[in-house]
């Protein structure tokens, strides 16, 4: 279900319709944190993506905050070093 609401929230994304895609992400957030808990590393892309929604509004100091977790979740899930993070420090 998680999984389902983060691709109509990429579509929503894609379409510029970043209200709604928003309003998708974090329902796949609301799944994911109930199911596996605030540090799996699952979440990382999704608080990434509402970042990234966040970021295309000009709401930069909320697309800051969402970086921010999920590099902590990929920092504590992965490790420094791990290829993963080179994404999220991009971003």
């Amino acid at each position: 279900l998680a999984t389902t609401h983060n691709n109509i929230g990429s579509v929503y994304d894609n379409q510029g319709r970043y209200a709604e895609a928003l309003t998708q992400y974090q329902e796949c957030l609301r799944i994911q944190l109930a199911a596996l808990g605030p540090d799996n590393v699952a979440l990382a892309t999704t608080h990434n993506n509402i970042g990234l929604v966040y970021d295309k509004q000009g709401r930069y100091a909320e697309a800051l905050t969402e970086y921010q977790e999920s590099l902590r979740i990929q920092l504590a899930a992965l490790g420094p070093d791990d290829v993963a993070l080179a994404t999220t420090h991009n971003n």
